[in-house]
């Protein structure tokens, strides 16, 4: 009776409680879909200032990772971040289809920037995403670049947060 007084007081306030099961947490499927692969390198693309690579080490992932960001602040950081870390290494460039310079739009929220233009919807649903600048970028293409990370014999995690062109 208690726990049910209590779930519903929580609910009027916005909260659910529910049940924790670890076997459909996405976090604890994703590390055990990386082990039973035997994912030892991970080439984080689109990786902003290193948020899915930390999330990675929480996890107790302690391959290698790669992760490739064009944007000069963004880069900063996750340098700095990745620079305590032996298996942890920033490259500043995006990924494409070719080798290239670029000009990639900026947003406030550095996350949502692109090489593309953004739709007024998506401003309108998150003003903090707006572009405020542009700079021009490096752009690699992977085949030009893998034999530079990849080592034979490695399990290769490709995680792209990037939107597509063309």
């Amino acid at each position: 009776m208690m726990k049910q007084l209590l779930k519903r007081a929580l609910r009027r306030a916005g909260y659910v409680i529910s049940s924790y099961d670890f076997r459909y947490d996405p976090s604890a499927v994703r590390m055990r879909f990386l082990t039973s692969m035997g994912i030892n390198l991970i080439f984080d693309v689109g990786a902003n200032v290193g948020q899915y690579a930390g999330h990675m080490r929480t996890l107790g992932y302690s391959g290698r990772i790669i992760s490739f960001e064009p944007l000069s602040s963004a880069f900063e950081k996750l340098r700095e971040r990745s620079a305590i870390d032996p298996a942890w290494e920033a490259v500043n460039c995006a990924l494409g289809s070719c080798d290239d310079i670029a000009e990639i739009n900026i947003s406030k929220n550095s996350w949502s920037s692109s090489l593309l233009d953004m739709l007024p919807a998506h401003v309108e649903s998150a003003p903090e995403s707006a572009y405020h600048g542009k700079e021009k970028i490096t752009v690699r293409a992977l085949d030009s670049i893998i034999e530079d990370y990849y080592r034979t014999g490695d399990k290769l995690f490709l995680k792209i947060d990037t939107r597509a062109l063309g």
